[in-house]
C-alpha cells in the first residue's frame, strides 16, 4: 500500500515543463529540476515565496532558456544551482533576465547569461536580494547605442554579493541609485564597457572592497557622486581600486576594520566612528 501511495504521488508532482509546474504552486513549495534544457517561452511571474533548485555542483547541467523575463514579486525565495540563459532570436531584444520588485530572493551557485539580449540582467527596484558564487555575464560591447548593466539597482533596494562575478556589460557592472545599498566581499568586476560600479542619490557601497577585483571597466572601477558613500572593511588600509567623483570623495570614503553589523547582512547603514582614509 505505501509502495503504491508513493507511486500516485510521483506521478501527481512530476511535471515536464514550467507551463505545467506553475498553476500548481503554492507559497514556500520547492522545485526540483533535474538535468536537461528548460525553455520557458513567456517567462515567469513569481508573487509568492518559492525555491528553484538545479544542480548546486554545476549549474550549467540545467539551463533556463528565456524568451522573457522572470518577475519576482514574492518577499522570499531561492534558486540555487540553475543556468538562465538567452537565445538571440532578435537584434532588437532588450529582454531582462530578472526583475524583482518588491521582492526578496537568495541566489547561490547559479549563472545568468544574458548574451543573447541587450538588455540588463537584473533589475532591483524596492527588493532585497542575496547571492553567493552567481556569475552574471552581459552582451559585451556597446553597438547599437543601448546600455545595459549587469545590475541595476533602485528606490532603496539592498543587494549583497558574495564571491560573484559580473562581466561584459555594455554599460556599468552595477548601477545604484535612490537610496539603494550594495555590500560586496571577494567580487570580480570585469570588462564592462563603463565602470564597475556606478552610484548616484544617496547609496552606500559597503564591505571587503579592496578584496574584489576591478579588471578592465572602460572608464574606470567606481565612480559616485557627492550625496554616496563608501564604506570599506578590507584588512588594508590602501584601497586597491580607483574612485571617480565629485570634489568632496574625501568626505564619503571611509574604512573600518571592524564590521559590527555582520549578522544583519550589512543593511544597517550608520557606521559606529569609522576611521576616514587621507587621500
Amino acid at each position: 500500500m505505501g509502495a503504491a501511495i508513493e507511486h500516485v504521488k510521483l506521478d501527481i508532482n512530476h511535471f515536464r515543463n514550467f507551463d505545467g509546474v506553475m498553476p500548481t504552486i503554492l507559497p514556500g513549495d520547492t522545485i526540483e529540476l533535474g538535468d536537461g534544457h528548460y525553455w520557458l517561452n513567456d517567462g515567469l511571474d513569481i508573487d509568492v515565496p518559492l525555491r528553484i533548485v538545479g544542480d548546486e555542483r554545476d549549474p550549467t547541467n540545467v539551463v533556463l532558456e528565456l524568451s522573457g523575463c522572470i518577475k519576482w514579486k514574492g518577499k522570499a525565495g531561492w534558486i540555487e544551482g540553475v543556468t538562465l540563459q538567452r537565445p538571440r532570436v532578435s537584434s532588437n531584444d532588450k529582454n531582462l533576465i530578472f526583475q524583482f520588485e518588491n521582492g526578496s530572493c537568495n541566489i547561490v551557485h547559479s549563472i545568468m547569461n544574458n548574451t543573447g539580449s541587450m538588455g540588463t540582467i537584473l533589475k532591483c527596484h524596492h527588493s532585497c536580494i542575496q547571492m553567493l558564487n552567481v556569475t552574471l555575464r552581459g552582451e559585451g560591447k556597446n553597438n547599437a547605442g543601448i546600455f545595459s548593466y549587469g545590475i541595476d539597482m533602485d528606490d532603496g533596494s539592498k543587494l549583497q554579493l558574495n564571491k560573484c562575478r559580473i562581466n561584459s556589460n555594455s554599460s556599468s557592472g552595477i548601477r545604484l541609485s535612490n537610496r539603494s545599498f550594495l555590500n560586496i566581499d571577494e567580487c570580480i568586476l570585469k570588462q564592462n564597457s563603463k565602470f564597475g560600479i556606478e552610484m548616484i542619490e544617496q547609496c552606500l557601497l559597503s564591505g571587503k572592497i579592496a578584496d574584489s577585483v576591478f579588471v578592465e571597466n572602460e572608464s574606470g572601477d567606481i565612480m559616485m557622486d557627492d550625496s554616496c558613500k563608501i564604506l570599506d572593511y578590507s584588512s588594508t588600509q590602501l584601497s586597491c581600486f580607483d574612485v571617480r567623483a565629485d570634489s568632496n570623495l574625501v568626505s564619503g570614503f571611509f574604512h573600518k576594520k571592524k564590521q559590527h553589523f555582520q549578522s544583519q547582512l550589512g543593511f544597517e547603514h550608520t557606521p559606529d566612528n569609522p576611521e576616514r582614509v587621507d587621500s
